[in-house]
């Protein structure tokens, strides 16, 4: 090899500027050596390495493949050009170049890896899983193919099994700044805010800059009502000239309480313009923005944003699967059927079941009831589905829900009765009535009358347009798979409705119809019915909800930390022209 004045440099020199981290030394020099030695595949290989390490990607990609025409059978080259195609946000050629690495070299799990990696940010769940299963078989110790299937995972909305698979990770990496604030997203998602406080702190206090780290702590400062410190972390990592998605997400949520909307929506922009976003990264920033550009009145603007935030999403609704159990609640729950059932014999009125579509005034009802002292508000709970699901298991027969219901008999109604009061016993204490708003327990009414025939039941109603839009401007991750689509979400609404005239015309329970638009609108009035109807004596402090120290941990987060506002009243005017899929879907009903 030479230099530019014909002085003799050997290989060993050019690798020792690269690992001196010299690469800008070493590129004319390799430059050179192309040109003497024009057969020597190593030589391109090595200049690819230091233009992509000084991230000069067009270039790197150009010496990368020079190498390889060279010579095609040497795998860390397609490995070294798969980078260098994901720097320049080509995600298909980089999945392409690790898919011959591997074909040349299907041991090695570093490659499995970096494959999995890409097909998580092309949104390629099942192949990703299949890569990284086999990087773990080949080394089970393997911490970043343990943090990617956390990642994996999150994206899939198994949340879970996400926190299952990072706390594996911490046990091998417990410094992983990586895994700790994934696992800090993961929490904040499912609401175990302290949880997830205490991943992120430990994370700073591990690198004090950590922006991932100060970027969710931000976040979750902002959830429980703590702007200032929220604003406070954040301020002084904006302005930079650089786009990270946590600090794009905490931007989005804060810039509300600063004036800096307009800021904030360029940010995230920026932000949705790097190339190696995952689709969930991208996803939650379209909704925030979406959020963002709502209160600001651009209403196409932010239907954009909740479009292609939505479309990110699999279409996985089975809507004749949904219609066809929406029959079978009907076929089964039948006026003789219902005669001819026991009843459990402890006749509890502490749970009070608020039920009703997403977004539809539950989380407002419930935080109105739970600013009385005598009530407990307990949130979404699971339990009347997973009481549902294990039935026909611990009846010992093969009939699923709700077909095996004919099989109970007084025992069993005593026992699943007892199961459900012992939660609400843990959760609440002493207190005489303590609210459930699972909002699909709509489709356990019928179950509910078995179990409970002296609770109450409240039905939130709202407008169809203005609950099914607001159903699709909420990133609801995998939990509900119809509301990534406007058509879907009519389905399933119309379902809801088909299902609800059903249990008002066979079941004899006390059910409280209330609409949303009358709590805002005339709350006293609603609210005293609220109280009557659960027996509860008028307590003033029900009409101060918004003072209520207690943390909601839904999408209605914010609204309940507020006094009653009527704006959200025919929201769905403002986006009258994007809405006939949606009047499909209600129409048609499946």
């Amino acid at each position: 090899m030479y230099n530019h004045q014909h002085t003799p440099i050997t290989r060993q020199q050019i690798v020792d500027l690269m690992q001196a981290g010299q690469h800008a030394e070493a590129i004319p020099l390799l430059q050179a050596a192309c040109q003497s030695t024009p057969n020597n595949a190593e030589i391109p290989y090595l200049l690819g390495c230091s233009h992509a390490r000084l991230g000069h990607w067009d270039a790197a990609v150009e010496a990368l493949q020079h190498s390889i025409q060279l010579r095609s059978d040497v795998a860390p080259t397609h490995i070294a050009l798969a980078g260098a195609w994901r720097a320049l946000g080509k995600l298909d050629a980089a999945v392409a170049s690790l898919e011959t690495a591997l074909q040349l070299d299907g041991n090695n799990a570093d490659t499995h890896l970096a494959l999995a990696n890409e097909q998580i940010l092309k949104g390629d769940l099942i192949d990703a899983r299949g890569h990284l299963d086999q990087a773990l078989a080949l080394n089970p110790n393997m911490h970043q193919a343990r943090l990617a299937m956390g990642q994996l995972e999150k994206t899939r909305g198994n949340f879970e099994q996400a926190i299952a698979q990072l706390e594996t990770a911490l046990e091998q990496e417990p410094q992983s700044l990586e895994g700790l604030c994934l696992l800090g997203s993961c929490l904040w998602i499912l609401m175990r805010i302290p949880e997830a406080m205490a991943s992120f702190r430990k994370a700073l206090d591990i690198r004090p800059g950590c922006i991932d780290a100060v970027a969710g702590l931000a976040i979750a400062y902002e959830f429980t009502g703590e702007q200032d410190k929220a604003i406070a972390l954040i301020e002084p990592l904006l302005g930079n000239g650089e786009y990270h998605i946590a600090l794009a997400h905490a931007f989005g949520q804060t810039c509300k309480y600063t004036g800096r909307c307009r800021e904030a929506i360029d940010y995230i922009n920026e932000t949705l313009k790097q190339p190696d976003l995952t689709i969930d990264s991208r996803k939650s920033l379209h909704f925030v923005a979406g959020k963002i550009l709502d209160a600001m009145e651009q209403y196409d603007a932010a239907f954009a944003h909740y479009k292609a935030g939505n479309d990110l999403a699999p279409h996985l609704y089975d809507a004749v699967g949904n219609a066809q159990a929406v029959s079978n609640h009907i076929s089964i729950f039948t006026p003789g059927l219902l005669m001819k059932l026991p009843r459990a014999s402890q006749r509890s009125k502490r749970p009070v079941f608020i039920v009703g579509m997403p977004r539809s005034g539950t989380s407002l009802t419930e935080q109105i009831l739970a600013a009385h002292p005598a009530v407990h508000g307990a949130g979404e709970l699971n339990t009347l589905n997973r009481i549902a699901q294990q039935m026909p298991r611990e009846l010992g027969g093969n009939q699923a829900f709700p077909a095996c219901v004919e099989q109970l008999g007084q025992a069993d109604m005593d026992r699943l009765a007892g199961k459900y009061l012992d939660q609400l016993e843990e959760l609440s204490g002493q207190a005489a009535r303590v609210t459930d708003k699972m909002p699909h327990n709509f489709y356990y009414l019928g179950l509910r009358l078995l179990l409970f025939p002296a609770a109450r039941v409240i039905h939130c109603e709202r407008d169809p347009l203005d609950t099914c839009l607001s159903i699709y401007f909420q990133n609801f991750y995998d939990a509900h798979d119809y509301a990534k689509d406007l058509f879907n979400i009519g389905i399933h609404y119309h379902q809801y409705q088909r299902l609800m005239a059903h249990w008002k015309q066979v079941l004899s329970i006390p059910i409280l119809h209330v609409r949303y638009e009358d709590l805002v609108s005339d709350s006293e009035r609603t609210t005293r019915e609220l109280l009557d109807f659960c027996e509860l004596e008028w307590d003033d402090q029900c009409l101060h909800f918004h003072n209520l120290e207690r943390t909601c941990i839904t999408a209605s987060y914010d609204q309940v930390r507020q006094p009653l506002y009527t704006r959200s009243i025919e929201r769905w005017r403002h986006y009258d022209r994007h809405l006939d899929e949606l009047r499909e879907g209600l129409r048609r009903g499946y």
